[in-house]
C-alpha cells in the first residue's frame, strides 16, 4: 500500500504526534508499505533518522493570516505529493486538508483519514494557545470543521472516539480506536543500580518516578505534595524523580522548594530520548498521575507503556484513561486522582510491597507483547485502511 502520512506539527522532537508517526512509519516500511510524510519545515532541517521520504512545507509565523497560508500551503502539497507518489489513502494528524485537496482526493479515489489525538479545546481551558488555533478551534467545534469530510477517523483512546460521537453522531460510524504502543527493545532490561550510578541517583532509596511534559493536566503537583505528606508523617528513605520539560517546571520547582521537598524531588529538566529509558529503568515505581478528569480520558499517553516496557509497576490515578488496565493484566495501584492525601497513602502502600515489585514489573512487560507493541498498532493501522481503500476503489 502507498501512504501519504501527513503531520500538522513539525517532526524535530521525540514524542508526541512526531513519536507515532515515526514508529508507525517504521513498521509499515517493514511490512512492505510505501509511505511518504508531510510536515510543516522547521530551523534544523529533516529529522535525525527518519524512517521515510520526507517533504517539507515551509512553517510561516504565528499570526491569523499566516495560519491560513500554512494551510493552504499544506493542502497544496498534498494534492501535489499525492499525485506524485501516486498514493493510495492519505493518512492526516489534524485534518488539515482544505475542500479544494479534498475535492481532487476524491476525484482520483484517494480516501481521506484523520488520525486525532486529543480535543484541543478542552486543552485550552488549562493553557493557552495562539489565537489563530482558537478561532479554528472554535470553527471546527461549531461545525466539525473539516473532520466531516473524513473517510475515517483513527482515534488513540476509546474516550477520544466517545467524544467525537457524542459531539458529532454521524462521525461514529465511521470512527475506530487505535492506541498508541511502544517499542520495547527500547526499554529492555537493564541493571538498576549501575544505571542509578549513572544518573547520580543514590542506591537505598525507594524512587518513585514521572516521565513527560511538564503541563497542566499531568498532576505533577500532586506528586510533589504527597512527597511533602509522606515526610510529615515521618516516611523516609524515598525520593520522587521528574523526568522531563514544559511550561510546568519553574513553578514546580518552585512549589518543592516552598513545600521544604526540594530534597527529595529531583527535576531533571528536558533530557533526550536515548536517556529515558536509563530513568525507568532506575526508578522503583511509576507514577501516572492525572487530575483532570476530562483531559485524562480523551488521552492515550505513551508514557504508560513505556513503564509497562520498562518492566515497573504502575500508580494510578483514576482519572486515567488506561486505569482500566490495572488489575486486567497491568499490575499496580490506583488511587482517587487529585485526592493527594489518597496518593500519599498509595505511595506508602507501594514502598510496604517491595518485595513484590520485580514480579509486577515482569508481569507487565508480558502486557506489553499482547497487542501493545508498535509493530501490533501498525497492523491494527494497516487493517483498517486497507478495508478503507478497496470501498472507495470500487465506490
Amino acid at each position: 500500500m502507498r501512504i501519504l502520512y501527513v503531520s500538522g506539527e513539525r517532526l524535530n522532537k521525540f514524542g508526541g504526534t512526531p513519536l507515532r508517526i515515526r514508529e508507525i512509519a517504521t513498521q509499515w516500511i517493514r511490512q512492505g508499505h510505501a509511505v511518504v510524510t508531510l510536515a510543516p519545515s522547521y530551523a534544523g532541517g529533516r529529522p535525525r533518522d527518519w524512517p521515510t521520504a520526507l517533504e517539507l512545507v515551509r512553517l510561516p509565523s504565528r499570526s491569523l493570516a499566516s495560519f491560513a497560508l500554512l494551510e493552504c500551503s499544506m493542502a497544496h502539497h498534498v494534492a501535489r505529493v499525492a499525485k506524485m507518489h501516486d498514493s493510495q489513502v492519505v493518512l492526516s494528524t489534524g485534518g488539515v486538508l482544505s475542500p479544494l485537496v479534498y475535492r481532487a482526493l476524491k476525484a482520483r479515489k484517494i480516501p481521506y483519514v484523520v488520525e486525532i489525538n486529543g480535543m484541543a479545546d478542552v486543552e485550552a481551558r488549562l493553557r493557552p494557545i495562539p489565537k489563530p488555533l482558537a478561532h479554528a478551534y472554535a470553527w471546527a467545534i461549531r461545525n466539525g470543521g473539516l473532520y466531516r469530510r473524513a473517510d475515517l477517523f483513527v482515534c488513540v483512546a476509546e474516550g477520544i472516539r466517545a467524544e467525537l460521537s457524542e459531539r458529532w453522531p454521524p462521525f461514529a460510524s465511521r470512527s475506530v480506536t487505535i492506541q498508541n504502543g511502544v517499542n520495547p527493545a527500547r526499554f529492555a532490561a537493564r541493571d538498576r543500580s549501575q544505571c542509578r550510578r549513572e544518573l547520580g541517583l543514590p542506591n537505598g532509596d525507594f524512587i518513585f518516578g514521572f516521565v513527560g511534559l511538564l503541563c497542566p493536566w499531568h498532576g505533577t503537583e500532586d506528586l510533589i505534595a504527597a512527597t511533602r505528606i509522606l515526610r510529615e508523617r515521618g516516611v523516609t528513605g524515598f525520593r520522587a524523580v521528574v523526568v522531563g520539560g514544559g511550561e510546568r517546571f519553574e513553578s514546580l520547582r518552585e512549589q518543592a522548594r516552598r513545600e521544604g521537598v526540594e530534597d527529595l524531588v529531583v527535576f531533571t529538566g528536558r533530557v533526550g530520548p536515548e536517556v529515558v529509558p536509563l530513568y525507568t529503568a532506575a526508578v522503583d515505581v511509576a507514577c501516572q498521575v492525572h487530575n483532570d478528569p476530562v483531559i485524562g480520558r480523551l488521552g492515550n499517553s505513551m508514557k504508560f507503556w513505556e513503564y509497562l516496557a520498562s518492566g515497573l509497576p504502575v500508580i494510578m490515578s483514576d482519572m486515567s484513561e488506561a486505569v482500566r488496565y490495572v488489575g486486567r493484566g497491568v499490575e499496580g495501584w490506583v488511587y482517587r486522582g487529585g485526592d493527594r492525601n489518597d496518593l500519599a497513602d498509595t505511595m506508602q502502600v507501594a514502598m510496604g510491597q517491595r518485595a513484590s515489585l520485580a514480579a509486577m514489573g515482569a508481569a507487565n512487560r508480558r502486557f506489553i507483547d499482547h497487542g501493545h507493541r508498535w509493530e501490533d498498532v501498525a497492523r491494527a493501522m494497516t487493517e483498517a485502511l486497507v478495508g478503507l481503500v478497496g470501498r472507495t476503489s470500487r465506490a
